[in-house]
């Protein structure tokens, strides 16, 4: 079994969707690269990525579009397990409910969180998810904010030692 990346799987889908032709990088020479710099501020990526994201799977509900992102992004970011033909078939059925353009604003959207972690270590899912208001209370699903967390982890780790 082989690996499959996060450009393969889009590219298998803009190749299934008959999209347009995939362009090599010329340093890497493996694929469609989208035009993101690297190391750009936490905020710039932050607010490009919800600007990206609204126009995205505009055919589909905020939430739908945000849990196949994850799934998608997940799936590539599971370096551990060798990817399985049940593995791959699911992102091929993801990537089939969307066109060509909202497969590229994915892989964007990637490269994007990608760039927003290096610029800054943080919760960059959790507070978009909650900036744009994804979480449904009723299901128990809410975000604490990264300082919450991290002040909790300092009250935890420091008050428990008798010392």
């Amino acid at each position: 079994m082989s690996q499959l990346s996060f450009v393969d799987v889009f590219d298998m889908a803009r190749e299934s969707a008959g999209g347009c032709c995939v362009t090599q990088d010329a340093q890497a020479g493996n694929g469609y690269f989208p035009s993101v710099h690297r190391l750009m501020s936490a905020q710039y990526s932050r607010s490009r990525f919800i600007s990206v994201f609204m126009s995205t799977g505009c055919h589909l509900r905020r939430w739908e579009v945000f849990s196949d992102f994850l799934a998608l992004a997940a799936s590539e970011l599971d370096m551990a397990r060798i990817r399985t033909p049940e593995s791959m078939a699911h992102c091929r059925k993801i990537c089939d409910r969307y066109t060509t353009a909202d497969i590229e604003n994915m892989n964007e959207m990637f490269s994007l969180m990608v760039c927003a972690l290096e610029a800054k270590f943080h919760d960059f899912l959790g507070a978009i998810f909650m900036e744009l208001e994804l979480g449904d209370n009723f299901r128990g699903q809410y975000f604490t904010p990264y300082s919450v967390q991290c002040l909790m982890a300092r009250l935890y780790c420091c008050g428990s030692g008798d010392g």
